[in-house]
């Protein structure tokens, strides 16, 4: 049996709308997948599109977004800095996350802190 993303947030009972975070690239190696595993579930879906660096400045963007759109939870998809973001937005408005990482190099997915840098990194 094949569970998708959507299917397992419904497991654990995570409320729509979502708020997706996330680069270009991986935005576009999930697109099919995402929109359909989303959609079936019964979520409504938006998309931040990431700047590059987790930056207060960043955070703050997401959470004023997710926040405007009633978001109930935001996915972070990529790589570290994408998921430190998410995390960070989401603890700042006290939503659930998700994270769904695009590398496996990044300890990010598993921890519990966001590593905020300043704009130049």
């Amino acid at each position: 049996m094949t569970l998708y993303i959507g299917d397992v947030m419904k497991q654990l009972g995570i409320e729509s709308p979502v708020l997706i975070v996330s680069g270009n690239y991986a935005l576009g190696q999930l697109e099919s997948n995402r929109a359909r595993t989303l959609s079936n579930a019964g979520y409504e879906h938006h998309i931040f599109l990431f700047g590059g660096e987790c930056t207060r400045n960043e955070i703050d963007g997401v959470a004023e977004k997710a926040t405007a759109l009633g978001c109930k939870c935001i996915i972070g998809a990529g790589g570290g800095k994408v998921i430190d973001t998410a995390r960070g937005a989401a603890d700042q408005i006290k939503v659930d996350v998700v994270c769904c990482p695009t590398v496996a190099s990044s300890d990010a997915p598993c921890s519990a802190l966001s590593f905020v840098c300043n704009a130049k990194g």
